[in-house]
């Protein structure tokens, strides 16, 4: 299941938030 992280960040420049996020739903598994 893809997350809708790259949908609410569809232009962020900070790859390292979207790492946090990554981590985040890696912690929540």
């Amino acid at each position: 299941m893809v997350p809708n992280s790259f949908g609410f960040l569809p232009h962020l420049p900070q790859v390292p938030s979207i790492v946090q996020v990554y981590l985040f739903f890696l912690q929540g598994d």
